[in-house]
């Protein structure tokens, strides 16, 4: 990895520090509604259309440049049909983009790809539909485990997202992140050490 670049919680976190410099603007403490005993994971990774928002990042390091914007919805990679959310952020004169790309069946979500300007970081994790709180599976090759935390109803800038999925995962050096997983909408937060990044209102 180039000298002066970090890349947050590769391959599958959707924010990017930057050496250009740069802080992310605050972002809103999530506010818990309620823990939920209804929804499906199938569900939560569902968007049939297009959606933009904005994104709000907090704690981001004073060295470092949040993603910024988000549009999750039906895409296509190499040729197929998927569903995905793409990250981006400007930092001086460059733009980064940061992909993350799924299927969804009856019988749960496949995790295909993460395309990032570092790479192609294939997937491969399996999420089973009657995924039960409290269970962690991993990928093929015994990597990105993904622990189903439950269903939450959660609000953002005053916006409900009803039956979130709930993720506890880690990246491939170990690091622990935290994500919910809206219906309509894919990630809509994540927790990663001390930074937050997370929805800020449709585009």
């Amino acid at each position: 990895m180039k000298k002066g670049v970090k890349l947050w919680a590769m391959p599958s976190v959707l924010v990017v520090a930057l050496s250009q410099g740069g802080c992310g603007s605050s972002g809103n403490n999530i506010v818990l509604l309620r823990n939920t005993g209804s929804g499906s994971i199938t569900a939560c990774f569902t968007v049939n259309r297009t959606v933009n928002f904005a994104l709000a990042a907090s704690n981001v390091p004073a060295n470092g440049t949040a993603y910024t914007r988000r549009t999750a919805g039906p895409m296509t990679y190499n040729g197929q049909a998927v569903t995905g959310n793409s990250s981006f952020v400007t930092s001086g004169n460059k733009s980064y983009t940061l992909s993350r790309y799924w299927t969804v069946t009856s019988n749960g979500v496949r995790l295909i790809a993460t395309v990032a300007y570092t790479g192609v970081y294939p997937g491969g994790t399996f999420l089973p539909q009657n995924m039960a709180p409290g269970q962690t599976v991993t990928d093929a090759k015994g990597g990105s485990p993904h622990t189903f935390i439950g269903f939450e109803t959660i609000r953002l800038v005053g916006k409900t997202f009803a039956n979130t999925c709930h993720f506890k995962r880690f990246t491939v050096d170990g690091q622990a992140v935290e994500e919910w997983i809206a219906p309509g909408y894919g990630q809509v937060k994540q927790i990663f050490i001390d930074e937050i990044l997370q929805y800020n209102g449709d585009l």
